[in-house]
């Protein structure tokens, strides 16, 4: 049997329909709801563990064009949380958990619709609770309350569906592009729940959540990664500020990955924090290869309504970044540095990105098969060439140098590669080595000004090997036709890379 009771939605309720014109971001609105699942869980963690044995909770996003549904199986509310829920500028009990502002189910589901509606019942009531708002109405009336419904239902039941209809805005427009995207926005905001601690499970649209740190750069001589974790606390108007986290160097960079994700208890409210004073402009190598969690710890940092921010202003956060800077001064000099040579510098490393380099010579003679196949009319390789270019011997390594060999109309040319340590007049220097007139000695220097900029990159660290060797052995096989002044190509070349940035 349902019985039907009166909720205060008081003060002006007239304001409700304002929220759907506030500047909010789906992530931000859609972790609304994560946050009270979450905190709901974190709350009653033991009891669900000791009577029903659920150790984690689980939280599905449904997005749809017609509509959006949140649905957890958390502890549920009882009639007293629920009331809250509904009313407006009404803090929860509690504010020491993610649900501390009190505004976020109901300015988050009028942002997404006119019409939502919330259904909820607390482990062991036996009460199922529900009620349904429609946001024009409210606005136009102003009623002081609203009509919700009490109902029975199993005792064992625990769990919270908000449902929204109605959608405003293009939320029920949202692509397949958007919805990827907020996969991974959430992903990253909850990846200490997901896949550190474990205890939270998050569905949108059936795509489990899962999140995994890009990999860091290790230390060559020593396999450690390039990380540090830091704590620490200072003094800012006559109150202590302490923060924690860590800082690490990507392997490869990233322009809209790398950053620091802002914690606030435990989960992310801001990510891709790039301050200048740490990370500089966004063609620097910090900016691109500093990742890491940032969290404030205690009452004293204060974050904004819409949980996506801190207000640290008047100075606050300028002596968080001084001290933050310091902490952190030999990650941002390695970060700044390092070169690709840290992750090639190893026999091994050179062997296998050689390798990689004579593997695309055998890929472009496939191409060259194929077009041959399309236009039979064009000579493009004579059949003795054909037979020439033939599969790769495996790439040597003499006296710690890298040696690439390429068969090609009846000749080996081979190429030793020497990465210039220091900055060099030209970005490719060839010369015959002295004690073997059959080999070529290639002399790259890949802190060029214009080729620095992926020097972090083992991928372009290779295909600029590729083209520097793919120049090379024009520059060899017009030598050996007899061509005059074979090499005046390459000084042309690098005059002109040298005026580009």
């Amino acid at each position: 049997m349902t019985n039907e009771f009166e909720v205060s939605i008081r003060p002006e309720s007239s304001i409700l329909g304002t929220y759907r014109d506030q500047s909010y971001k789906i992530e931000g609105v859609i972790s609304e709801y994560i946050d009270n699942a979450t905190q709901s869980f974190f709350k009653h963690r033991e009891d669900l563990k000791r009577k029903c044995n659920q150790d984690k909770v689980v939280i599905r996003i449904e997005i749809y064009q017609s509509e959006i549904r949140i649905i957890d199986d958390a502890y549920g509310m009882n009639v007293s949380d629920f009331q809250r829920a509904l009313k407006l500028d009404s803090p929860p009990e509690d504010t020491s958990g993610r649900s501390e502002k009190g505004m976020g189910l109901k300015t988050a589901s009028t942002w997404l619709g006119n019409l939502w509606s919330v259904e909820t019942a607390e482990y062991g009531s036996g009460k199922l609770y529900s009620a349904s708002i429609n946001v024009d109405q409210i606005r136009k009336n102003a009623p002081e309350t609203i009509v919700a419904n009490e109902d029975e239902c199993d005792r064992e039941a625990h769990y919270t569906i908000v449902t929204i209809k109605e959608l405003n805005r293009s939320i029920s427009k949202i692509g397949a592009a958007q919805i990827n995207r907020l996969i991974r926005v959430i992903s990253k905001m909850y990846a200490v729940d997901i896949s550190v601690n474990r205890d939270v499970e998050i569905f949108i649209n059936k795509n489990k959540l899962i999140y995994e740190e890009p990999t860091l750069w290790k230390e060559a001589d020593t396999g450690e990664a390039y990380r540090k974790d830091f704590a620490f606390s200072f003094y800012f108007d006559g109150k202590e500020f302490a923060l924690k986290g860590w800082a690490g160097i990507v392997k490869i960079a990233m322009t809209d990955g790398a950053g620091f994700t802002l914690l606030h208890k435990g989960r992310g409210i801001k990510i891709g924090y790039r301050p200048k004073d740490i990370f500089g402009g966004p063609n620097s190598y910090p900016y691109q290869r500093i990742i890491g969690d940032l969290e404030m710890v205690g009452e004293n940092w204060a974050i904004s309504h819409a949980k996506d921010s801190y207000l640290w202003d008047e100075g606050l956060e300028d002596e968080m970044l001084k001290r933050l800077k310091e902490e952190l001064k030999d990650l941002i000099r390695n970060a700044t540095t390092l070169r690709v040579s840290k992750v090639t510098n190893t026999p091994e490393a050179k062997k296998r990105i050689a390798k990689q380099t004579e593997n695309r010579f055998k890929s472009l003679y496939k191409e060259i098969e194929k077009e041959q196949e399309l236009q039979p009319s064009v000579s493009m390789i004579s059949a003795e060439d054909k037979k020439a270019i033939t599969p790769f011997e495996s790439s040597k390594s003499e006296d710690g140098r890298t040696i690439i060999t390429i068969p090609y109309r009846g000749k080996e040319y081979r190429f030793l590669l020497e990465e210039s340590l220091t900055k060099q007049r030209n970005w490719i220097d060839i010369k015959l080595l002295p004690e073997d007139k059959s080999i070529y000695v290639l002399s790259l220097d890949f802190n060029f000004p214009l080729f620095e900029r992926f020097n972090n990159d083992p991928k372009s660290y290779e295909i600029l090997q590729t083209v520097s060797v793919s120049i090379s052995l024009a520059l060899a096989v017009s030598k050996n036709d007899g061509m005059e002044e074979w090499d005046k190509f390459l000084t042309i070349l690098n005059q002109i890379l040298r005026t580009m940035r």
